[in-house]
């Protein structure tokens, strides 16, 4: 900290100027927290909750999406008429388990039908973790 009388530098715990003696400013207390506090943004499209918990700066955390944006009929579709090659997992996302029912025929029909009964009631989930059910 810099005296304001002499300009000599002092430490920040000192009360005095250790130059000249003078009395050095106190420096303003450190703001109380902010409270936690929930934002609802609403638009045409989107619902969106900012949760912010300052005790110092952190970054708003923005929930995304509920479910996934892949349409469920279609899922439906290529998991009843092209499971067994896999289909519906490369139209969800994860590739590397629909190559893996294209060269086991859904893993020898075991998993094509736990995947058919998964879509049928709306629990098969996208790349992403989110439901299809849309």
């Amino acid at each position: 900290m810099k005296c304001i009388y002499c300009g000599a530098e002092t430490p920040s715990t000192y009360q005095r100027c250790t130059y000249c003696g003078s009395e050095l400013p106190t420096p303003p207390p450190p703001p109380p927290p902010v409270n936690n506090f929930h934002t609802t943004h609403s638009s045409d499209s989107h619902n969106v909750t900012i949760i912010n918990h300052h005790y110092g700066y952190y970054p708003p955390i923005v929930q995304g999406p509920k479910y996934s944006p892949k349409k469920l009929w279609i899922t439906r579709l290529l998991t009843y008429l092209g499971g067994w090659l896999g289909l519906h997992q490369f139209y969800i996302g994860n590739i590397g388990k629909g190559l893996l029912y294209f060269f086991t025929a859904g893993l020898f029909l075991f998993g094509w039908f736990i995947d058919a009964i998964k879509v049928t009631f709306k629990k098969l989930v996208d790349n992403n973790g989110l439901r299809i059910v849309k």
